[in-house]
């Protein structure tokens, strides 16, 4: 619900074959998420910018999940910085790309 149906993600490069849209985003967070056993995500927000319809987060976060693989369960934890963007659509805010 916090999507856009217009969310595309290029990953930040010239690549195309990595790229994907609302529908390729939803299979991704199915897929990850139908192995998830536990999760924890510690979330800092550093710097919000609006511009009309438009806006940007930027976080930092890290991450500890156990996730079940086909060898069994495994613990894995990192950390990434990302940039969410936005668009105001309906008077709501989704997110359109970043994730």
């Amino acid at each position: 619900v916090l999507v856009s149906p217009r969310y595309f993600e290029d990953n930040g490069n010239t690549d195309p074959s990595d790229d994907y849209d609302y529908e390729g985003l939803r299979a991704s967070l199915r897929n990850d998420f139908a192995r998830t056993r536990e999760l924890k995500v510690d979330i800092r927000l550093d710097a919000i910018d609006v511009d009309d319809d438009t806006a940007f987060a930027e976080f930092y976060f890290n991450y500890h999940a156990h996730n079940e693989y086909p060898s069994g369960l495994r613990w894995e934890s990192g950390s990434d910085r990302t940039r969410l963007r936005f668009a105001r659509s309906g008077g709501q805010w989704l997110i359109v790309g970043g994730l």
